[in-house]
């Protein structure tokens, strides 16, 4: 199965840091799975451009994470 975790723009900066939580999940992942990662910082997309990812990718499970800060963003991307 291809699984993307997806961190929404924080909405601050465009600052691209890494959020562990998308690198730990992906090693964590057992063998037979590949993960995508997008984070929203480096690689903003809206709600369309999303959907049609995950279409183009054929992406079978999304995982999306979102600090309190930007939590409804976070929401409306699920």
């Amino acid at each position: 199965m291809r699984i993307l975790l997806y961190n929404p723009d924080n909405g601050v900066t465009r600052n691209f840091m890494p959020h562990l939580w998308m690198f730990l999940l992906q090693a964590l992942t057992p063998a037979g799975h590949e993960v995508l990662l997008v984070d929203g910082n480096a690689q903003p997309m809206d709600e369309t451009q999303i959907a049609q990812f995950v279409r183009d990718q054929n992406i079978g499970l999304v995982g999306i994470g979102a600090m309190t800060r930007n939590g409804r963003q976070g929401v409306s991307h699920g």
